[in-house]
């Protein structure tokens, strides 16, 4: 359609406008820690670790993000034991430094994860490929997000987003939190459809992963005043509040 095009011409010249139409939340960072969190539990990989790590909401920085995957990929740190320190490359002072800043970010990787796992494991990777009750591993998962702080964090950056003016971002992040909620939240639609159902964690990755891929959000304008780009249908059905002025992209006479 031509919801891109406008919004890239409203916002050079500094022009309000809304796109009406649901937005995908699979890129959201709340989702992409979800489902690395998973990940880490099917593969145990460093790349599914540093996924969790880059969502933002682990708590750990951008920088400290970098350098942790410098240091993974340099020592070739794929399955290795994240409940331990790491000490390969430990030859200067630099080096030794290095060494202490990354096991920060590994032990918040292990408070993030390890401390969810049984109590009879050693590292937070991987699972067992055994079934097991599909409802528990909702749990799991949503112990996840309450471990990390997601609820506070997001509402931070929706507090950021309004005080900017971006009302529309500030939504999508507070109705983000709402459909995953829904999901995996205590009494959520798939704890219920899971329940008393033995899967092994590949199901359940690729389960919540359709889950997670069907949620979209539905946005409505912060302001009457602005240019809103939406189909014939929900303009003329009651969806759009009163306009003064229609433009029909693409409409030829005799074909309308």
């Amino acid at each position: 359609g031509y919801g891109d095009a406008v919004r890239r011409f409203t916002d050079e010249h500094g022009i309000p406008s809304f796109v009406d139409e649901r937005r995908s939340v699979g890129h959201h960072p709340l989702v992409e820690l979800v489902r690395a969190a998973v990940g880490v539990r099917v593969r145990g990989t460093g790349e599914d670790v540093l996924l969790l790590l880059k969502s933002g909401l682990a708590g750990v920085s951008e920088e400290a993000v970098a350098e942790t995957e410098n240091y993974v990929l340099a020592h070739g740190v794929e399955h290795g034991d994240w409940s331990t320190r790491w000490q390969w490359g430990i030859d200067d002072d630099a080096a030794l430094e290095l060494a202490e800043r990354v096991n920060a970010v590994r032990q918040r990787v292990w408070q993030l994860l390890g401390e969810t796992q049984p109590a009879n494991r050693k590292t937070p990777t991987p699972a067992s490929p055994d079934p097991t009750d599909g409802a528990a591993m909702v749990r799991w998962a949503w112990s996840v997000v309450e471990n990390i702080g997601a609820a506070a964090r997001i509402a931070q950056w929706a507090a950021a987003a309004r005080a900017r003016g971006e009302v529309e971002t500030a939504m999508l992040h507070e109705q983000a939190w709402k459909g995953v909620a829904e999901v995996l939240g205590p009494a959520g639609g798939l704890e219920q459809l899971l329940l008393g159902r033995d899967i092994t964690w590949t199901r359940f990755e690729e389960v919540l992963a359709t889950a997670l891929e069907r949620l979209t959000l539905g946005l409505i304008p912060a302001t009457v005043d602005q240019v809103v780009v939406t189909t014939v249908q929900r303009g003329w059905g009651g969806g759009i509040p009163e306009m003064k002025v229609v433009l029909l992209l693409g409409a030829v006479e005799g074909a309308f």
